[in-house]
């Protein structure tokens, strides 16, 4: 009598210690199965590069999401395929520029440069708000006639340079390139005296080396 007794409690102790080893290994797969399911999302990247005409452009995910307020699906939606979602093209918020530039603004833009720099979009462009009337800030106001002679071209070199590179790649022969297809036509005025005089008066080269001196335009 007293034996059966002890064998049902050891039997008993067996059964609870098989259910807490059960009860354990469903925990442990549970957490798995919702871990593979269910990934945490990561932090990074926040900021992304695409191509476009202008060269890399920075997408910043976090200004648009929490600064902006802006949900996903207003730039995603869903796909039917099992590829990636497709995205709204930037220009639905983003308008194109459109009519002439003023000089200083013109010319070719290399955004590869400016964003292996490390600066923003809002380096150049304001912050965005549809209350806002400002317009993306221009070349001059980081690249000055005479630049700091360190990190910063002055605005003549990096126009200048952007040219004569763009000859150079595809072996055309300096000078192919006048002024007036850059700098905006009926403004030459303009763009000859903040290019060339307001240069070399900065500098005190003087006049030597310009092509044209002022009788060419202005007469007697």
């Amino acid at each position: 009598m007293f034996k059966r007794k002890e064998t049902g409690t050891m039997s008993s102790e067996k059964q609870l210690n098989i259910a807490y080893v059960l009860a354990l290994a469903c925990l442990v797969i549970g957490i798995v199965c919702y871990a593979f399911i269910h990934p945490v999302p990561a932090d990074e990247p926040v900021r992304i590069h695409f191509k476009s005409v202008g060269g890399n452009v920075l997408f910043d995910h976090q200004a648009h999401i929490e600064t902006y307020e802006i949900d996903c699906a207003a730039c995603h939606h869903a796909s039917n395929s099992e590829e990636t979602a497709l995205f709204t093209s930037c220009t639905s918020c983003h308008q194109a520029q459109e009519g002439p530039l003023s000089f200083g603004e013109n010319g070719l833009f290399d955004h590869d440069m400016h964003i292996d720099a490390d600066l923003d979009c809002v380096s150049c462009h304001h912050d965005y708000s549809e209350d806002s009337e400002e317009e993306p800030r221009p070349c001059r106001e980081c690249h000055t006639k005479t630049g700091d002679g360190e990190s910063e071209l002055s605005a003549r070199e990096v126009f200048h340079l952007q040219c004569i590179s763009c000859h150079e790649e595809n072996d055309i022969t300096p000078g192919g390139t006048d002024c007036s297809q850059c700098h905006v036509p009926r403004k030459k005025m303009a763009a000859f005296h903040d290019g060339c005089i307001g240069c070399h008066e900065e500098q005190e080269s003087g006049p030597t080396g310009a092509d044209g001196d002022c009788v060419h335009c202005h007469g007697y």
